[in-house]
């Protein structure tokens, strides 16, 4: 692929095969429009490559050029009722998920239990892309707007579009939990 949209304080994993040695590139965002809310972010340089000299693979390095997934039963999953869906919705007071102002603070919203995959659909009722995101929790997107994604892919912070939704697969599978935000107690 030759972009990926990175939601604000996503992180993504990849090898990157770089220019030819000599030949300087550079490394820049594409201008996205937030939503009629929103902003319209500019093109933005970040980064001048200046390739150097070419380091062959070794053994230590995989090159095989295949991502590696993890597993979910997403087939039964997408075929069932969301355990959880979430409505973000905003006004001039604030920031709300399922009509509750957004207070970091706040008691939990939900309990899960360790040990098992769930199916959430998180809705974005606003007029403004707005982040998705979990801490220690990788999530698959499968579905947005109820569509089947050609390639779902893990991650731990995702893009829920204007005025659309998002149907994930939440990985509550590992028994190390430090500690989560968006108000869920991990039991």
């Amino acid at each position: 692929m030759d972009h990926f949209l990175l939601p604000p304080a996503g992180r993504i994993e990849a090898i990157v095969t770089g220019p030819p040695s000599g030949e300087p590139t550079r490394l820049r965002t594409r201008c996205v429009d937030t939503g009629p809310d929103g902003d319209a972010n500019p093109e933005m340089v970040l980064a001048d490559i200046i390739p150097g000299k070419q380091i062959p693979a070794s053994d230590d390095v995989r090159t095989t050029g295949q991502p590696v997934y993890k597993i979910a039963p997403v087939d039964r999953l997408e075929q069932s009722v969301p355990d959880f869906v979430t409505t973000f919705t905003e006004d001039k007071d604030g920031f709300y998920i399922n009509g509750r102002k957004f207070d970091a603070h706040s008691e939990p919203m939900l309990s899960v239990k360790v040990g098992y995959y769930r199916h959430w659909r998180i809705v974005n009722a606003t007029r403004e892309i707005h982040p998705f995101h979990i801490h220690q929790v990788h999530f698959l997107v499968y579905a947005q707007n109820g569509v089947r994604l050609a390639d779902p892919v893990w991650l731990d912070t995702a893009n829920v579009p204007v005025g659309g939704s998002i149907d994930l697969i939440m990985d509550f599978t590992d028994q190390l939990f430090e500690g989560c935000h968006f108000s869920i107690a991990i039991s």
